[in-house]
């Protein structure tokens, strides 16, 4: 398949790191990619845009909304359906997966389900949302991983925008937690 991976910039503090690496894996793949500028999200007093507001730190941020930018990835995925629509791609593959299902309204796989209906109205060619991984736990998605490859190295999980990841924030905690549950370095 003929592939174009998106990355949205919204202001987030770690989308210099995110932009890299959705190039990187641009790279690998020969495929195209492009960055979105989504700035009306930039508004939102969310740790992740906010520099006044601190990220919250480990399990806190991963068991609360305390990182939530509204209506995030309705907004992505309908600008996703859109650049399809008029660049004659068929489907969209998201990477969201059953782990990040329930703890946001717009990460549970039901929210999924009813965006995919939306698509048969909201656009003529009838695009199509594959959900890859929404029935995958984030340990199985690093095993499956592994035994495809990827080199987690060039990947980027962290809600900080420095230089390395700093370890501590809810997406460094739930990564690490996943590699030691896979059993995987």
């Amino acid at each position: 398949k003929e592939v174009e991976l998106i990355h949205f910039d919204y202001g987030q503090k770690a989308t210099r790191k995110e932009w890299e690496a959705v190039q990187s894996a641009a790279k690998d793949l020969e495929s195209e990619c492009r960055n979105v500028p989504l700035p009306i999200l930039g508004n939102s007093a969310t740790p992740l845009i906010d520099p006044t507001v601190e990220i919250p730190l480990g399990i806190r941020s991963v068991e609360s909304t305390l990182v939530w930018v509204p209506a995030r990835n309705l907004l992505m995925l309908s600008m996703c359906a859109a650049i399809a629509e008029s660049e004659g791609f068929d489907s969209i593959y998201s990477g969201f997966n059953l782990e990040e299902s329930g703890a946001y309204p717009d990460n549970d796989i039901e929210f999924f389900r009813k965006f995919r209906d939306i698509l048969n109205y909201g656009t003529l060619t009838r695009v199509e949302l594959s959900m890859a991984l929404e029935r995958l736990m984030k340990p199985e998605i690093i095993e499956l991983g592994t035994y495809l490859g990827v080199d987690f190295s060039k990947t980027w999980s962290c809600d900080f925008g420095y230089e390395k990841p700093e370890g501590r924030c809810g997406c460094c905690w739930t990564r690490q937690f996943a590699f030691k549950k896979a059993g995987i370095l």
